[in-house]
């Protein structure tokens, strides 16, 4: 396979062509915190990001949700356990308990977002 990574002012692009944080991107690229998403998009040694995870986020835009459950169906009769969305509700279930009722009204004010959905199930929702 021939790759070469999108640069980092593509990835910033994409950021804001989305209109996303950068906890969002971060989420939707696999990335552990919006400081790793940061990584790949300034400083004097930006990273690149590799194929699989930058596959990963723009199967996740392209993709109707029923794809990627077809998809996630594969990788679990593969062997897998995969829960995209359970896993982002299992954390912001921990984050929300962890601050206490007026915490979880705290994150939303603050922005926070829920995990990535297709373009597709973006559009079926507006």
């Amino acid at each position: 396979m021939r790759y070469r990574p999108p640069q980092p002012h593509d990835l910033r692009r994409l950021k804001q062509d989305l209109s996303r944080t950068g906890k969002s991107m971060a989420t939707l690229f696999g990335l552990a915190d919006d400081h790793q998403w940061r990584k790949y998009t300034g400083g004097s040694h930006p990273r690149e990001m590799a194929p699989q995870m930058l596959f990963f986020g723009a199967a996740q835009l392209a993709l109707s949700p029923d794809e990627l459950e077809r998809v996630f169906a594969r990788m679990r009769a593969i062997g897998a356990e995969v829960d995209l969305l359970g896993a982002a509700r299992g954390y912001a279930r921990r984050r929300d308990e962890s601050r206490g009722a007026e915490g979880e009204a705290e994150g939303k004010a603050q922005g926070e977002v829920e995990p990535p959905r297709s373009r597709a199930a973006r559009c079926n929702h507006r």
